[in-house]
């Protein structure tokens, strides 16, 4: 299993222990996704499904389609 699939794999699993939601046979597939680190921080989902995953390295949006990056750059202030 690919660090990203696990990861949505505890988030869901949370997710649903915390709102009382019995857990039953849920499936992942493999997004293949090339982050712009492999250390994942934070992941959070927006109210529009955006899928913000958050690294050392900048911060990376999923739509379910396209992953896009917002590289993180110290010389450059307006960056994240």
């Amino acid at each position: 299993m690919r660090p990203l699939s696990l990861i949505a794999a505890l988030v869901l699993t949370c997710a649903q222990a915390l709102a009382g939601v019995q857990v039953v046979d849920t499936r992942f597939e493999e997004l293949g996704l090339e982050l712009s680190q492999n250390s994942v921080q934070a992941m959070l989902q927006d109210h529009r499904g955006f899928l913000w995953i958050g690294t050392q390295d900048g911060l990376n949006r999923y739509d379910g389609y396209d992953l896009e990056v917002f590289p993180s750059r110290s010389e450059d202030p307006t960056t994240l």
